[in-house]
């Protein structure tokens, strides 16, 4: 342990355990990474370097999707696993387009975001924010799951998620059904599943149980931003985005205190952490590991409560060998 009380990386023992994604083939390390933020780390070499300490403390999960910084998350993602492929488990989304104008133009997105950032330390964000295309047609997955290929440096995704669905965007979902089976069975995708909001997800994985062999569900935040309890099916992988004002690297009590509340909702399950603080990760991933405390227990969900948090279902774990 060094001398601000973190555990160092080879006292983690996380490449220890193993989790493996009942009714798959995939096993991952129990944390993982979510990369929804990664292009607010500006330089290349700073998105290689987190992806690379991640890899260092055993992250094998890696979550991303096209609408991730307008596919800066996925290209970042494709050059780190470059030689490693392996080694990983890479998961994308589809339905929802990144923005057409910062793929196209070259510093549009920057720019985009220091625009809004103004306005929204003027209070107008809202007149410089345009919401996101959505579609979930047969055509749209077949295109959206060739860029992605393309930007991740493969030829197969290992979890394909249907990002944030509904059954109204959804429609007659047979065409997509077929358009997915025929990705699973040349290759490019080898598992199928739903992230977004539980009970919406719930909805369209009883209308739909094809879309839904994996669920990634949002988990909720209290008021005080901390994870709560939640009744929920089963999921297989967890997510907890740092979200303001918890972005940036936290105070340890803080850290402490939210991953702790973390290991009690996410027993049994990978849990993906979106964080673009190295020492934020090590400091979460040695709490996890090694919890320093009993787990507290957990509130109800409220009827009303903002969420911010994904999760997948119920994992083993299995000493690596």
């Amino acid at each position: 342990m060094d001398s601000d009380g973190v555990h160092s990386a080879c006292e983690l023992r996380v490449r220890s355990a193993q989790a493996v994604i009942p009714g798959t083939s995939l096993s991952a390390s129990r944390v993982g990474l979510g990369t929804h933020a990664l292009h607010r780390l500006v330089s290349r070499a700073a998105r290689q370097d987190l992806l690379a300490r991640a890899y260092e403390l055993g992250v094998r999960y890696f979550d991303t999707a096209p609408s991730y910084g307008a596919g800066v998350a996925e290209r970042a993602l494709g050059r780190f696993a470059r030689g490693r492929r392996s080694r990983l488990v890479l998961t994308t989304k589809f339905g929802i387009a990144p923005d057409r104008l910062a793929g196209a133009i070259p510093g549009w997105l920057y720019a985009a975001m220091a625009v809004r950032a103004v306005a929204g330390a003027l209070g107008t964000r809202r007149r410089f924010t345009r919401p996101p295309v959505r579609d979930f047609s047969a055509a749209a997955v077949r295109a959206s799951v060739e860029k992605s290929l393309h930007s991740l440096g493969t030829d197969y995704v290992d979890i394909l998620y249907l990002h944030e669905p509904t059954l109204q965007l959804l429609g007659d979902a047979q065409p997509l059904v077929r358009e997915l089976e025929g990705l699973k069975t040349c290759g490019k995708v080898r598992y199928i599943g739903l992230a977004g909001q539980e009970s919406e997800c719930a909805r369209v994985a009883r209308a739909q149980p094809a879309l839904a062999q994996i669920l990634q569900l949002e988990v909720a935040r209290d008021s005080d931003g901390l994870p709560v309890a939640q009744i929920s099916r089963h999921a297989a992988v967890r997510f907890w985005e740092f979200a303001a004002p918890d972005r940036g690297t936290l105070r340890r009590e803080r850290l402490a205190q939210i991953v702790t509340r973390l290991t009690a909702v996410t027993s049994g399950s990978i849990l993906m952490i979106s964080t673009n603080s190295a020492p934020e990760l090590r400091q979460a991933v040695a709490l996890i590991e090694n919890p320093p405390f009993r787990q507290p227990t957990l509130r109800r969900l409220p009827a009303r409560t903002e969420h911010a948090m994904h999760y997948v279902g119920p994992v083993t774990l299995e000493e690596q060998r």
